[in-house]
């Protein structure tokens, strides 16, 4: 999905709670954890932090399985707008 949104011009901020996972995304262009032979887009980048990743944000896609996004919005319901 990140992929799709930025080639159609647009930043994409992911939020990931490991910080070798966002400074590999940060550094090489590359998810260490998923996908790994594929190139991220140029204006994808990644934060450890959930406000860093929504600030000024028009639309937050939320990628989760169902199973936790229940408890996730609920811990973070003052961060989310």
């Amino acid at each position: 999905m990140a992929t799709v949104v930025a080639r159609n011009h647009h930043r994409v901020k992911i939020y990931a709670r490991n910080q070798e996972q966002v400074d590999k995304i940060n550094a090489e262009h590359v998810n260490c954890c998923y996908l790994q032979q594929y190139t991220l887009h140029d204006t994808i980048t990644a934060t450890t932090s959930l406000a860093e990743a929504v600030q000024g944000a028009e639309l937050i896609i939320l990628a989760l399985p169902a199973q936790v996004t229940p408890d996730f919005l609920r811990e973070n319901r003052e961060i989310i707008p």
